[in-house]
């Protein structure tokens, strides 16, 4: 699946690339939705270490 962009977070897919899409997208969302704990990888800078110790 590609990055999202902009114009691809439409409630309507509008072209035959994001229609082709949509199947997955939404499997992939209620994958996330259902899990229990959800892990993300993100560089450990002075900000983003500050946010993860303070929430």
């Amino acid at each position: 699946m590609p990055h999202l962009t902009a114009p691809d977070l439409v409630p309507d897919p509008a072209t035959t690339e994001q229609r082709a899409l949509r199947p997955l997208s939404d499997e992939l969302v209620a994958e996330l939705q259902a899990a229990d704990t959800l892990v993300i990888g993100a560089p450990m800078d002075e900000t983003a270490a500050r946010i993860v110790r303070h929430g």
